[in-house]
C-alpha cells in the first residue's frame, strides 16, 4: 500500500489565524470558526480524496491537495478556486507552505517532493532522493530547510535556495508519516509507524529523544509556540503532550473513538485540535489537556483539518 501502509484517506493539521479552522471530509471542505458548526462550502474541484490541508501564512489562501494528484489554492473568503498545481504521477499526500508564502512544497506517492511559486504557479524545482511514497512535509521557521518523511522509513532535510539534499535522518524502522519543526528551528520530531517519536538536532542532524508510549502508529506532530510541548496523534485514538527538553511525556488526551489523524496548535500556543475517523473534531486546552469542544466534521471520517 503507498503512504507507507497508509489507507487512502490521511488527514492532516496546520496552523493559521486564531480560531478559523479548515477540514477536510472526502471531498468537501469547508472553514468554521472554532466555535461554530462546520459549514462544508465546496467540493473543491477534486475528483479523489482530499488528503492534506494548509493555510498561507496570510490566513486569507487555503491549499488542499489529494488522491487525484491535483493541489488547489482556494481563497478562504470568497471560495473561489485560484489555481491548480498538477505535477505528481499519483496522488498527493502532504502541502506545506514556507512561512513567506512565497513557496509551496508538495510531495506525494511517486516519492518526489515539488516546489511551487504559489502567485505564478510556476515549478521552481522537483527534488528527488525518497525511494518511495513522501508522506509529511514541514518548512524551518526561517524557510530555508524542508524536511519531508517518507515510506522509505527516512526523513530527509533539503536546502530551499538550491534543491539540494542536506542530510538524510535514518532511525526509523518503519514509515515516516510526521515532520515538525519547534518554533525557533532547534529541533525537528519525526513519527512513524514504528510507534515512535524521534526529536533531532536540526542544525546537525544528532538524535536527542525517543519517545515511546503510543501504542499504534503516529499520524501527525505539532509543536505549540511558545512552549516546550509537542503533541502527537495517533492510531491508539490518543492524542499526547510530551516535553521535548526532558523527553516526557507530560498527558494524554482521551475522548477521540477512533483513530486520530491529524494534530495542530493555534498560532497562540494554548488550543489544541484534533481530527479523527470518529467524525469529529476535538478542541483541547493545551497546558490542562481539558477538552473545549468537540464539534461534528461531517457525515464521513474528519480528513484533514487547519487551523
Amino acid at each position: 500500500m503507498g503512504r507507507g501502509h497508509r489507507p487512502r484517506s490521511v488527514p492532516r493539521l496546520g496552523v493559521s489565524t486564531p480560531g478559523l479552522i479548515a477540514l477536510c471530509a472526502s471531498l468537501a471542505c469547508g472553514v468554521v470558526r472554532a466555535a461554530d458548526s462546520p459549514e462544508v462550502f465546496a467540493q473543491l474541484g477534486h475528483s479523489n480524496v482530499v488528503h492534506a490541508v494548509a493555510f498561507a501564512p496570510n490566513g486569507r489562501t487555503l491549499a488542499s491537495a489529494g488522491e487525484d494528484g491535483a493541489t488547489k489554492l482556494w481563497d478562504v473568503g470568497t471560495r473561489r478556486e485560484l489555481r491548480t498545481f498538477k505535477r505528481n504521477a499519483e496522488g498527493v499526500n502532504a502541502v506545506a507552505f514556507a512561512p513567506d508564502g512565497a513557496t509551496l512544497a508538495t510531495a506525494g506517492h511517486d516519492g518526489l517532493v515539488i516546489l511551487w511559486e504559489p502567485a505564478s504557479g510556476r515549478q521552481l524545482r522537483v527534488l528527488k532522493g525518497h525511494a518511495a511514497a513522501v508522506n509529511a512535509l514541514a518548512f524551518s521557521p526561517d524557510g530555508r530547510t524542508l524536511a519531508s518523511g517518507s515510506a522509505d522509513h527516512t526523513v530527509k532535510l533539503w536546502n530551499v535556495a538550491s534543491g539540494s539534499e542536506a542530510r538524510t535522518l535514518s532511525a526509523h524502522r518503519d514509515a515516516v508519516t510526521a515532520v515538525a519543526f519547534s518554533a525557533d528551528g532547534a529541533t525537528l520530531a519525526s513519527g512513524s509507524v514504528d510507534k515512535t517519536i524521534k526529536l533531532w538536532d536540526a542544525a546537525g542532524g544528532r538524535e536527542l529523544h525517543t519517545l515511546t508510549g503510543h501504542t499504534d502508529r503516529l499520524s501527525s506532530l505539532a509543536f505549540c509556540r511558545g512552549t516546550q510541548t509537542l503533541a502527537s496523534a495517533s492510531w491508539d485514538h490518543t492524542v499526547k503532550l510530551w516535553d521535548i527538553s526532558s523527553g516526557n511525556e507530560l498527558r494524554t488526551l482521551r475522548g477521540h473513538s477512533s483513530e486520530v489523524w491529524s494534530v495542530a496548535c493555534a498560532a497562540n500556543g494554548h488550543t489544541l485540535a484534533s481530527g479523527a475517523y470518529d467524525h469529529s473534531i476535538r478542541l483541547w486546552d493545551a497546558a490542562s489537556g481539558r477538552e473545549l469542544h468537540a464539534l461534528p466534521g461531517d457525515a464521513r471520517w474528519v480528513e484533514a483539518v487547519a487551523f
